[in-house]
């Protein structure tokens, strides 16, 4: 989960400084190299897809805490330990790489893409944690295009790994369906809620 926190990091730093503050490009084009410390910067940006993207990137950072938390498992370590890196991998989503050469309309398309596909990895995780191994039932793998809730009603719910997918899921769920949206529906106004996110570089880690 680390590597796609940062991921969304990224998305968030990218959209902000390739349109709404494009001005300022020249000097903030890395977010590692450049990061911003003003952790409520990113709040203020007059974009909704910046905002959506924030939004997703807290919601995932406020899981992968709670989740370091119950395992005993440090910023670090999360993102260095071997153990941690080939979990990591097992239901790896697509990622977005070299986003500094792309454009602000390539990157929301890649955006909505690492967000649709993050979403799968996650239930590929909530119906191994369920089945109790790797290999995930054609069953419960079927269960993911069924509509809202229904796609989530096989899943093991009284595992607290699972209960926690669960809510990520669908949070995550409502962010993409109102950035497609805002995406192939222009003309449709959608008000993206933005709370206090304290978002800075620190909660990510560099990929």
């Amino acid at each position: 989960m680390s590597s796609v926190h940062s991921d969304f990091y990224e998305f968030v730093y990218y959209l902000t400084f390739k349109k709404a503050f494009r001005q300022y490009y020249s000097e903030f084009n890395d977010p590692w190299e450049l990061p911003i410390e003003d952790g409520n910067f990113f709040d203020e940006v007059d974009d909704p897809f910046v905002q959506s993207c924030l939004k997703a990137f807290t919601k995932i950072g406020e899981t992968k805490a709670e989740l370091n938390a119950w395992f005993g498992i440090d910023e670090y370590e999360d993102g260095q330990t071997a153990k941690y890196v080939f979990e990591g991998m097992r239901f790896k989503p697509y990622q977005s790489f070299y986003k500094r050469a792309k454009s602000y309309k390539k990157l929301k398309l890649c955006y909505e893409r690492s967000l649709a596909e993050f979403i799968h990895s996650l239930f590929l995780y909530a119906c191994a944690f369920t089945a109790q191994r790797n290999k995930v039932p054609l069953l419960l793998k079927k269960q993911f295009n069924l509509p809202n809730d229904e796609a989530f009603r096989l899943l093991n719910r009284d595992d607290d790994q699972v209960a926690l997918l669960i809510g990520l899921m669908k949070e995550l769920k409502k962010i993409l369906n109102e950035l497609r949206l805002l995406i192939y529906t222009p003309n449709i106004a959608v008000k993206m809620q933005s709370g206090k996110s304290n978002v800075d570089s620190k909660g990510a880690n560099k990929k």
